[in-house]
């Protein structure tokens, strides 16, 4: 089924010149266009892949759908079936199955149905490579997960795949299948090569009984093949002829594909091995496609030895391929998706104790893959260790599963692969961070032996290695890189402009940016969680170097991305407040200054990022110092920009709004000292949304106070050169330049002259009250002619943030006092709003500001309203006569 697109997407260059390429090739010849697709991108986006995934239909549509070999259907047995496109298809599933591992929102993915016809396709490798695109779709990844509801002709075919061809007791089981070893199964082959199969119908055929077939009564078909591997037809040419001459239900037909392509490919190791492969991969992908709670049981009394035979899959060592090894790994995982196979799961896999199956694998699994030399063949690989992180985070997320975990020694067995600097294993690694995560969040002795091993010394160099400064210098970070220079913030702003040749900082790879955010939240939890049990500060040297990462995330924000800045200012913001004192430790190390230069210097467009500010100026602000540096470097003006700015359209969209005027409504709570600056801020934010609706009169306005603060600067600039120039005269003329005292003193006297010429007690003791300044951006794109699409959006997410803002009384009277409500009233008469913004959607936040408004200023709004009308009406005259 092709996908449809429900929005505009930006399809990256890369990805757009591959789609292109594979667009403008016949289909006929599309596997050569396909050949050599590696995974080379960033977080994938199905969205990005439509066009290409719409092709591959095009291709099952044509070559899949009309097939009577895969549809089963005997009507067509009389005519010629053309050759099946086995390299197309095969290049069409790898491209797939590729795509869908690094997709976040691959359940948009409908093609399922051509995937279903391909398992019972003629050729085993389309069969698996089938399997393996369901597979694909619904493992659960790191950045996303996929709840299929399931196909009942998908279910069915998974089940027929799933069916044993005999257990342990036959000399059948997957272990003898599977191994190099034919020793023990070579008497049992004659029993798997023998085709059984036995159907009802509801009347008993009169054609009497052949060779091999007998027919029972009472509606009983029995088809019994020995040997079945010795004759020369195919599966699907052997199962046209036994459902002509059986009249197979249609239901029953692929079923009976099973049966026969297991009697043929059980004569040889290898065709054991594709049968095991293929019946692990169904069971993969049938227990998460929402089977029947009823069929599920019917299986497991059907197959009372499955579970031990997986057991003892995983467990085989010689003789039986890794890859098979893998698979039933994973089979033993997707059980514990469903809660009462826990218990079972646990016992076949012996979790508790240190002798325990999944112990003693982790630990050599991981040695092997942390410690192996590139000159010995390790015995294990990433995906198998993979394979068993996934069951140890399945098992992790319930409670008997975590005890039994923690009986298994789990901690002591995972630290190795936090060290592993393996640019492959990072995965690996961000799901073993994950795991210990969920461990020390479950039990607060487990949190106490992380410690007590050493886990949070392991973990902050690992952040450490991540962030880049192992190894690198110290000197391009930190307070002692940002106190040169008149303006250290000033020079921030400019280093974090995008500097890319296309306009644009790259971000650090996806894969680093998920194990920093898990590094972030499990050194928190170990280090203040209040349910961890272990409430104390990480030693002096971790805390240095943990405070060294924060300032550098900070410092390269936009490398990081916004959920990481945002993280980062969560630890800053859960350390102040577990710990007040640690305020100085922080400042010390530039921890605050880095932050509010990343803030100074532009927010990043994340939601994530966009609402973390005010929190974390609530911590810094519990502080004096902190305070101070929050009122100097006037970090709440950044907000005039995320609300005027189409860059931010998309982070404040859904809640942010409300979450962003809940936290400085929190911020106002907090530190009232800041009221008056936050109140200034709110209303440079509806100022400049005038002016972008084309105000002209505040326009005017803000261009007059621009050229006034700019000569004000001038005249002080011209103040300040005239001491230094006499000072520097003295020095010259008089003092001796072996000393070092005259020369001070000649610039206090200079500085003390500055102060009598500016009459610096009259400043002091009345303070000038700052205007936020709007930005330059908003003062030009006022003064053009054309309307901003966007300005109805604007008005939205700055009166949604406004309303949060609003529920303290003293806040309301400070914006009432300051004229916010004439501002407000001055949105609707804007000349470049739309006429009928007052009826939209749009509109609605912007009328809900006026309900907590009004019991408490009834007597200034219902004036100011009055007044608005009659100016509106006065202007609809004009404009009438």
């Amino acid at each position: 089924m092709k996908v449809k697109l429900k929005k505009s997407v930006d399809i990256p260059q890369e990805i757009k010149a591959f789609t292109d390429r594979v667009l403008a090739t016949p289909l006929e010849r599309i596997a050569e266009a396909l050949a050599g697709f590696v995974w080379k991108y960033e977080k994938g986006d199905f969205y990005h892949w439509v066009p290409l995934f719409n092709r591959f239909d095009e291709f099952f549509d044509e070559n899949v759908r009309s097939r009577p070999d895969l549809s089963l259907n005997s009507a067509g047995g009389g005519e010629a079936i053309p050759p099946f496109p086995t390299a197309n298809t095969l290049a069409l599933l790898k491209v797939t199955a590729r795509i869908l591992e690094n997709c976040t929102n691959k359940h948009l993915y409908q093609s399922y149905e051509h995937l279903t016809a391909l398992l019972a396709a003629p050729d085993k490798e389309v069969v698996v490579g089938a399997l393996a695109a369901l597979v694909a779709f619904l493992r659960k990844t790191h950045h996303s997960s996929v709840r299929f509801h399931g196909h009942p002709q998908l279910n069915a075919r998974l089940f027929d795949l799933c069916r044993g061809w005999g257990g342990k007791e036959e000399g059948l089981d997957l272990v003898a299948c599977a191994n190099r070893d034919e020793s023990h199964i070579e008497k049992f082959v004659s029993k798997g090569t023998t085709l059984h199969f036995d159907f009802y119908v509801e009347t008993a055929p009169d054609v009497a009984a052949e060779d091999g077939e007998s027919r029972g009564a009472g509606g009983l078909q029995v088809i019994h093949i020995p040997g079945l591997h010795k004759i020369g037809e195919t599966e699907h040419e052997l199962l046209r002829r036994l459902v002509e001459k059986h009249d197979v239900p249609q239901e029953l037909r692929f079923r009976l594909l099973t049966r026969i392509r297991i009697a043929q490919a059980f004569g040889t190791l290898e065709g054991r091995r594709h049968l095991v492969r293929v019946r692990l991969m169904a069971f993969c992908v049938l227990f998460q496609s929402n089977p029947l709670h009823g069929d599920m049981l019917s299986f497991f009394m059907s197959e009372p030895e499955f579970m031990n035979e997986l057991v003892g899959l995983v467990q085989a060592e010689e003789g039986v391929p890794l890859e098979l090894r893998t698979y039933a790994v994973r089979a033993l995982a997707v059980q514990l998706v469903d809660r009462s196979r826990h218990s079972a799961v646990i016992n076949a896999i012996g979790v508790g104790g240190q002798n325990g199956v999944l112990s003693i694998l982790m630990q050599d699994s991981i040695d092997d893959i942390t410690s192996s030399s590139s000159d010995a063949k390790p015995k294990y690989n990433a995906h198998f260790v993979e394979a068993l992180l996934s069951l140890v985070g399945a098992l992790v997320s319930s409670s008997s599963g975590s005890v039994a975990l923690s009986e298994a020694g789990l901690i002591p067995t995972l630290l190795p692969l936090i060290q592993n600097t393996n640019p492959a294993h990072v995965s690996l690694v961000c799901t073993a961070v994950k795991i210990l995560e969920a461990f020390m969040d479950f039990s607060s002795s487990a949190s106490a032996m992380f410690r007590g091993l050493g886990g949070l010394t392991y973990m902050i160099k690992r952040l450490e290695f991540e962030v880049g400064l192992e190894g690198g210098d110290p000197s391009t970070v930190g307070p002692s890189a940002s106190s040169q220079g008149s303006d250290p913030f000033l020079q921030e702003t400019k280093r974090q402009k995008p500097s890319g040749a296309d306009g644009t900082v790259k971000q650090i790879p996806y894969a680093c940016r998920l194990l920093l955010k898990s590094l972030l939240r499990a050194i928190t939890l170990a280090s203040y969680a209040p349910s961890s049990g272990t409430g104390t500060r990480p030693n002096d040297a971790d805390s240095l170097l943990l405070y060294k990462c924060l300032e550098t995330m900070f410092l390269r924000a936009r490398e990081f991305g916004g959920a990481l800045f945002a993280l980062a200012a969560s630890v800053v913001t859960d350390l102040i407040h577990h710990d007040p004192l640690c305020f100085r430790s922080l400042h010390e190390a530039g921890v605050p200054d880095a932050f509010l230069k990343a803030v100074k210097a532009g927010v990043i467009p994340s939601s994530e990022a966009v609402y973390c500010v005010p929190n974390t100026l609530v911590a810094l602000c519990l502080n004096n110092v902190g305070l101070g540096r929050v009122r100097d470097t006037h970090a709440l003006d950044c907000l005039v920009t995320v609300f005027t700015s189409r860059y931010y359209l998309r982070a404040l969209s859904g809640d942010t709004a409300n979450i962003l005027g809940a936290g400085v409504d929190e911020l106002l709570r907090h530190v009232p000292s800041l009221k008056e600056e936050v109140i200034d801020v709110v209303v440079a934010i509806f100022r400049a949304l005038c002016i972008l609706g084309g105000d002209s009169e505040l326009l005017a306005q803000e261009e007059a106070a621009v050229r006034e603060a700019e000569a004000k600067e001038q005249e002080a600039m011209d103040t300040d050169s005239r001491p230094s120039m006499e000072s520097g005269e003295v020095a010259a003329g008089d003092v001796d330049m072996g000393t070092s005292e005259e020369p001070c003193d000649s610039t206090a006297v200079g500085a003390s002259r500055g102060q009598g010429s500016l009459g610096g007690a009259s400043i002091s003791s009345s303070p000038v009250r700052r205007r936020v300044p709007i930005p330059s951006e908003v003062l030009e794109r006022g003064k053009e002619q054309n309307s901003d699409l966007c300005l109805p959006e604007y008005i939205s997410h700055a009166a949604k943030m406004l309303e949060s803002l609003l529920s303290n009384q003293d806040s309301s009277r400070r914006l009432v006092e300051n004229g916010g409500v004439d501002l407000l009233l001055r949105l609707y008469r804007l000349p470049r709003m739309p006429p009928a913004f007052g009826s939209s959607s749009q509109s609605h936040p912007l009328m809900s500001i006026f309900r907590p408004l009004a019991p408490n200023h009834s007597q200034v709004l219902p004036k100011k309203v009055k007044q608005a009308l009659a100016a509106q009406l006065d202007d609809a005259l004009k404009a009438a006569e």
